[in-house]
């Protein structure tokens, strides 16, 4: 045991010989099963105070640990064809369910969504689901200039044009033959280049700027956008066989906010940035309070921030005090606990999860695993 487990288990027997269940009121067990589940648990020592427990590296040793069972895989590590995101809603489930035949049946997909909800990675997994052995070539229409717009997709001749490569070049299009040609922003393509690009999906044909042979490719078209589409023909600013053409399947992705499966976002973020962090479930719940108007973009860079101000080995509800949950009082803590530091952090917690749960004392009680009186006690 060394210095600071001698002082966190102040005044229990914690002597050398001493058994985890003479100081704690899980058993051994029991806790090395929450442990071996994921993530961070919670118990309390026989003098009544709760620690948080997690685990980093669990060594196999005698033959008790060696007949027990592997533990599962955690659901995170990437399988074949899976998602490398999560995507445990419901809206985001029903809209990935046929993906895999629309890009079997060559479909262009479509997918729209707010900033920062995931439209590049899903179009990265359209990708892989198709089995395509080409390149996933990603078009950033906002930055093509209008008037290279053209030459940049299906590529030009030598001399083309003024200021045309020396070289010539293929074009993306070219480029993604076999493979994927993704359309980030399909909004701001220019209008001049929009007959060009529907003449284009109705063919599969290419003739690059200044040339005169045509060549036929094989991609998978894949379109995303923040904007609507459907106001844009409405307004004449997109044209309306161009936006039927892509809409062949549409995904649309839900807000963050919006979102089910929020804390399985927050865990998988942590996971792929710092896995021996672990996240509190009130930290969970602070953050689902928030608004995040920038979505899983904003979310990631709120986790970076805490990561690099963290004090200890896991972040918890404090360190996103400077995130803006719009409620009142949610992170403070009711008046008995508010004087006493070592009561302050727990009922924060219970308050957090209270106010997540919708006020719900039974929701609240049975997430923290804690009775109904202790949780009305911190939030009456």
């Amino acid at each position: 045991m060394n210095r600071p487990g001698t002082t966190l288990l102040a005044g229990l027997p914690a002597a050398i010989g001493s058994h985890f269940d003479d100081l704690f009121e899980a058993g051994f067990r029991s806790a090395m099963d929450g442990l071996l589940n994921g993530g961070v648990i919670r118990i309390r020592d026989r003098a009544g105070s709760g620690v948080f427990m997690v685990c980093r590296q669990i060594g196999q040793r005698g033959a008790d640990a060696m007949a027990k069972p592997a533990p599962a895989l955690p659901a995170l590590l990437r399988r074949s064809n899976a998602p490398d995101f999560v995507c445990d809603d419901p809206i985001v489930k029903r809209s990935m369910t046929d993906i895999a035949d629309a890009v079997t049946l060559r479909m262009p997909v479509h997918i729209t969504g707010e900033t920062g909800t995931g439209k590049d990675l899903m179009a990265r997994h359209a990708h892989t689901l198709s089995g395509r052995k080409g390149q996933f070539v990603p078009v950033n229409c906002g930055a093509v200039p209008e008037n290279l717009f053209i030459a940049e997709i299906f590529g030009h001749e030598r001399g083309a044009f003024t200021n045309a490569r020396d070289e010539g070049s293929p074009g993306l299009a070219r480029t993604a033959d076999k493979g994927t040609l993704f359309f980030d922003e399909v909004a701001d393509i220019p209008l001049a280049a929009q007959t060009s690009l529907l003449r284009f999906l109705d063919s599969m044909e290419v003739r690059s700027v200044g040339g005169q042979k045509t060549l036929k490719v094989d991609v998978q078209i894949v379109s995303a956008t923040n904007r609507n589409l459907q106001e844009m023909v409405a307004t004449k600013a997109f044209r309306a066989d161009l936006y039927y053409r892509l809409n062949a399947f549409t995904i649309r992705l839900p807000a963050l906010k919006a979102r089910s499966d929020f804390a399985g976002v927050v865990r998988h973020l942590m996971q792929a940035m710092a896995p021996d962090t672990a996240v509190t479930d009130a930290a969970i719940a602070r953050l689902a309070l928030h608004s995040w108007p920038g979505n899983i973009r904003e979310l990631k860079t709120a986790l970076q921030r805490a990561l690099v101000r963290r004090r200890m080995d896991y972040l918890d509800e404090d360190s996103f005090e400077d995130i803006n949950t719009g409620e009142k009082n949610v992170d403070d803590s009711c008046d008995s606990c508010r004087p006493h530091p070592l009561s302050r952090s727990k009922c924060r917690e219970i308050r957090s999860i209270f106010q997540m749960s919708g006020e719900n004392i039974s929701k609240t009680a049975r997430v923290l695993n804690l009775s109904r009186t202790t949780v009305y006690k911190h939030v009456r």
